[in-house]
């Protein structure tokens, strides 16, 4: 796992204790989607007047046509692969409503067997 933090404490203007469980979330799924050995790229920093966090894996991927959905309760892209994984399908959602109530975005990047990012943009 590599991380790097490139934002000044006072500009970060963020909720911690509810940004640790959108960190969680998002380093969690994606451990889960990659083989062991695989690396995960986490960024933290300040762009203008925006703090930005980006999770970069290189699983398997997610497929166009569910990039949209995943970040609804209890969606599942494969049923059977979130249940062996112990998914609930509730991670993304509760990301997302983290997200909104900073007045922010969430922005996914896909492509099936070659990985994810997820931006968060504040």
């Amino acid at each position: 796992m590599e991380l790097e933090i490139k934002c000044s404490a006072d500009k970060c203007k963020i909720d911690k204790e509810l940004f640790k469980i959108v960190i969680t979330n998002l380093v969690t799924n994606s451990v889960k989607a990659s083989k062991k050995g695989r690396k995960i790229i986490i960024n933290m920093y300040n762009e203008e007047n925006n703090f930005i966090l980006s999770v970069k894996d290189f699983g398997i991927g997610i497929d166009n046509e569910h990039i949209e959905r995943v970040l609804e309760p209890f969606y599942m892209v494969d049923k059977s692969r979130s249940r062996s994984n112990n998914g609930t399908g509730l991670g993304l959602a509760i990301c997302k409503k983290i997200i909104e109530a900073h007045n922010g975005k969430i922005i996914i990047n896909s492509k099936l067997n070659e990985g994810t990012e997820i931006r968060i943009i504040i």
